[in-house]
C-alpha cells in the first residue's frame, strides 16, 4: 500500500497557535508509482499550512496555497532525485465550526450528517465532460 494519512486533532498545540480558535487537520494521500510523493505530502502539507501567512484570516486560501506549495516543493525534489511517484490527496481543516476541504486528483471525501450523505465534492474522473474541458497539465519526466 502506498497510502499515508495525517491526523492532527491538536493542530494548535503542535504549531504554537494560541488565539483561542480550535483547529484540527486530517488528510489522506494515495500514492501512485511509489511512496515518495505520499510520504512527502504527509510530512509537509500541514506544516506549509501552519506557516502560511494568511492561515488566521483566510484558512481556505491558506489550504489551497499549501497544496500548491507542497506540489512545487516535491516536483523540485523529484527532478533532483529523479523520482517518478505521485499522489492524490484530500485534506480536512476544521477551524472552530467550519470545515475546509481541499483535494487533488481522484481522492474523494464524504460527510455523513445525521445518517445522510452530504456531497462535498465531485471527484476528478477523466470520463466526466467538464474534466475533459479543463486544461491538462502534464509533467514531463526529468531529463537524464
Amino acid at each position: 500500500m502506498e497510502d499515508r494519512h495525517v491526523s492532527l486533532p491538536e493542530f494548535n498545540q503542535l504549531f504554537g497557535l494560541e488565539d483561542g480558535v480550535d483547529r484540527a487537520y486530517f488528510a489522506v494521500y494515495d500514492g501512485h508509482a511509489g511512496i515518495e510523493a505520499a510520504n512527502y505530502a504527509a510530512a509537509h502539507l500541514h506544516a506549509n499550512l501552519a506557516h502560511h501567512e494568511k492561515l488566521l484570516e483566510s484558512p481556505a486560501e491558506a489550504l489551497r496555497d499549501s497544496f500548491q506549495k507542497t506540489d512545487e516543493m516535491f516536483l523540485s525534489r523529484a527532478r533532483r532525485e529523479k523520482l517518478r511517484s505521485g499522489t492524490t490527496g484530500v485534506s480536512c481543516f476544521l477551524v472552530d465550526d467550519k470545515l475546509h476541504i481541499a483535494w487533488l486528483g481522484d481522492s474523494q471525501v464524504m460527510l455523513v450528517q445525521q445518517g445522510k450523505v452530504v456531497t462535498l465534492m465531485e471527484p476528478h474522473k477523466p470520463e466526466r465532460e467538464d474534466e475533459r474541458q479543463q486544461s491538462m497539465y502534464v509533467m514531463q519526466p526529468p531529463k537524464s
